[in-house]
């Protein structure tokens, strides 16, 4: 068996704040949203999914925090696009004397409780949305506009699964990531994000491991040559953090893994080859008909590969062939060739 590891680094994500002064009250505050004397936002956007990577044309809304001279100017704002494709909020902020730094973040639940300070938050991750920070520092009235580029704060994990094994017939009824930390907390950075900046947010004291359940099917995935994607039960957005090597001991696997639930079978003869009488018991699982299936189990980390570690902004696919299984009673030859007998005979 083998698997093989893809990784896509997407870009940022620029999101233009067109920022200039306005002289208007209160009163006229949203009446005046439009006028080039507001803040005003420009990226192009249509709704946000949440199952797929938020993009510049996905971004449906994101909340934004400013600060100006160490004092919270703008809390927790929420700027949203309306059905004529312009971004609104409201109160309208316009600018101060000092220079302003913004934080900028989607979607909105996700900091929910956080410190208007800006410290650390919390967060409990169950691997369902993409989350997306950006840092704008040092912004002044004289600016002709202010850029946003969102980064993504998780990790995406995927997985591919496929059979070279053109006489195997692979069916997958589970893929599962193991061992997984799902706790951490987030601290924005102090300096401003960019498409190909080094300035970043930090994940600390990441704790509470679980497993995260990719692909779940009674039916099953039969495998062919073709790697396909396994994807039906989360969306595989996971916190960035160190992966532990695999290990096994007794037949009981442990570290940072992913395990695949599945039967093997004949090709030509639709016989159930694994899981069988020598897998081990921990490797069997036996469902309430009567059906057994068998689990193989992956490492997510890989020291040969560098990959001790997942990062943020980063989309991991771990490919892996099932052509074979341990324990699998393969045919074996022992060829021997007759001997000719010599026979001489003298004309």
């Amino acid at each position: 068996m083998k698997h093989i590891l893809s990784l896509l680094k997407p870009s940022a994500i620029a999101i233009a704040a067109l920022v200039a002064t306005t002289a208007c009250s209160n009163d006229d505050e949203s009446d005046n949203i439009m006028d080039q004397d507001a803040i005003r936002f420009a990226p192009v956007a249509h709704n946000e999914s949440r199952s797929e990577p938020i993009t510049t044309n996905t971004l449906s809304d994101f909340h934004v925090y400013a600060f100006t001279d160490g004092k919270l100017y703008m809390e927790n704002v929420e700027v949203v696009k309306n059905s004529s494709n312009v971004w609104t909020y409201s109160p309208v902020a316009h600018w101060p004397q000092n220079s302003v730094n913004f934080y900028a973040y989607a979607p909105g639940e996700w900091l929910t409780g956080i410190q208007t300070s800006l410290q650390s938050v919390s967060l409990t991750n169950d691997g369902t949305q993409d989350l997306i920070y950006a840092v704008t520092m040092n912004q002044t009235k004289g600016s002709s506009a202010v850029k946003l580029y969102f980064h993504h704060a998780l990790a995406r994990v995927q997985t591919k699964l496929l059979s070279s094994n053109t006489n195997l017939d692979v069916n997958v009824k589970n893929v599962t990531l193991q061992n997984i930390m799902s706790k951490a907390e987030f601290t924005f950075p102090q300096s401003t994000t960019s498409e190909n900046g080094t300035s970043a947010g930090t994940w600390n004291n990441a704790s509470t491991p679980v497993d995260y359940t990719l692909y779940q099917d009674a039916t099953g995935l039969s495998l062919s040559t073709t790697a396909t994607l396994a994807s039906n039960s989360n969306d595989g957005y996971m916190l960035p953090q160190d992966l532990a090597e695999l290990t096994s001991t007794g037949g009981t696997y442990s570290g940072s893994l992913i395990k695949v639930e599945c039967v093997i079978r004949s090709t030509a003869t639709g016989d159930v080859l694994w899981p069988n009488a020598n897998t081990p018991a921990q490797q069997k699982l036996t469902a309430a008909d009567g059906t057994v299936t068998g689990l193989l189990y992956y490492p997510l980390s890989n020291t040969a590969a560098d990959l001790t570690h997942w990062r943020n902004d980063t989309n991991y696919i771990y490919v892996i062939d099932i052509d074979e299984a341990e324990g699998l009673d393969a045919i074996e030859f022992d060829p021997e060739v007759k001997v000719y007998l010599e026979q001489e005979q003298q004309i």
